[in-house]
């Protein structure tokens, strides 16, 4: 699975992928978004195939923000910070820090005792079974 951490304008993902219980590779998580489309950086959690094809329609110049996947967070280049779940609108809200994917409670804890989202990456690849590889840093 993932985490996707947010925190001062910073996004950190893990890379690693699981199937079937196993780490079975690495990917990058997140892509830049056009300026035209709001801009900023968006990254996917959940299965593989969805996340892959809405990190794609968001980094092209063509279509719209629209995209279907399991989760999704975006931080956009005016600094707010946008959710989507399934096929469902974006949405927004005010906070300190954000975190999707499977160790989101455990990154949220982190960044609530201090820690930055890369350390708060960090930690969920240290202690949850789910987070491998290593953190990606972009915003």
């Amino acid at each position: 699975m993932t985490i996707i951490a947010i925190k001062d304008g910073i996004m950190a993902c893990d890379t690693g992928v699981f199937a079937g219980g196993m780490v079975s590779g690495s990917v990058r998580k997140w892509v830049a978004v056009p300026d035209h489309k709001g801009g900023g950086v968006m990254a996917s959690a959940g299965a593989l195939g969805p996340a892959q094809s809405a990190n794609r329609q968001m980094e092209s110049n063509s279509g719209d923000d629209n995209v279907n996947c399991e989760c999704a967070i975006w931080l956009r280049s005016d600094g707010s910070v946008w959710e989507k779940y399934g096929d469902e609108d974006w949405l927004t809200l005010d906070a300190p820090f954000y975190a999707i994917g499977c160790g989101e409670a455990l990154a949220r804890g982190a960044m609530a005792a201090g820690a930055s989202a890369a350390e708060a990456a960090q930690i969920c690849i240290d202690h949850h079974t789910e987070c491998t590889g290593v953190v990606e840093v972009a915003g």
